[in-house]
């Protein structure tokens, strides 16, 4: 009996690093909500701008009638809270996969920034939707206002500069997080994209009169942004099937 005993907390002792219950289920959870606001994202590229992809005069047809349903519900055309959703999943994300207390609040002060930058700039940077801020978030921007536009008015490219620096640390996080899961790779795959759309748009601005063609860049961004969803979106399937995994 007593041997049982020593081989039990031996294996605590061993296991003591092993991931708890809870935080996987809290990293599940962000999962889901990656793969619920980035598919929202993708219907949202491929219906609601004049981007054209390889195919999509096929495909089109086909998600029609998802399309339709999601139309019919207001609150996933709510751009407010499919934003907030994704800060959400964010967090949790950052929280349970990150073993870096550092990185951890780093990220979090990143993300909060960048939302609060997102809803005061009623600009979603990381794709075509249009942000609308809600009446009653108001009061809090009046007080928090002054202290963003001092932020914002330094360039122009501080919002946007704020949303990749975020991308940049998730990518970070990702990079030297181990051991390397599957789905945790195709997850900082979609990352990169996302950042190479970013990207695009600065050089968008900056070499604008260059000899690269305006509509080069819009091709280059949205193509990274359906590709940069898809991975995220596949990553985050298999994170969700890996909640079961012993």
């Amino acid at each position: 009996m007593k041997k049982q005993q020593v081989v039990q907390v031996q294996q605590v002792i061993v296991n003591k690093d092993q991931t708890s219950v809870l935080t996987k289920l809290l990293r599940t959870l962000s999962f889901l909500l990656f793969t619920v606001v980035f598919s929202l994202f993708i219907f949202h590229l491929i219906f609601e701008t004049q981007a054209e992809f390889i195919l999509m005069d096929l495909i089109r047809p086909l998600l029609q009638p998802i399309q339709d349903t999601i139309s019919s519900i207001d609150i996933l055309n709510d751009t407010f809270y499919l934003l907030t959703t994704l800060v959400l999943g964010l967090l949790l994300f950052t929280w349970t996969v990150s073993k870096s207390v550092f990185i951890k609040v780093l990220l979090t002060v990143s993300i909060f920034l960048s939302y609060l930058v997102m809803l005061s700039e009623e600009t979603l940077y990381i794709g075509y939707i249009n942000l609308v801020r809600p009446d009653f978030l108001n009061p809090v921007f009046d007080l928090i206002n002054p202290l963003l536009e001092q932020l914002l008015t330094l360039h122009e490219f501080v919002g946007l500069l704020t949303v990749f620096i975020t991308f940049v640390l998730l990518t970070l996080l990702l990079v030297f997080r181990k051991p390397k899961r599957f789905s945790l790779t195709l997850v900082r795959i979609g990352v990169d994209l996302v950042l190479l759309a970013l990207f695009v748009e600065f050089a968008k601005v900056v070499l604008i009169d260059s000899f690269i063609p305006a509509n080069i860049y819009e091709i280059i961004k949205n193509y990274s942004l359906l590709f940069g969803y898809d991975f995220i979106i596949f990553g985050s399937l298999f994170g969700i099937l890996g909640f079961f995994r012993n």
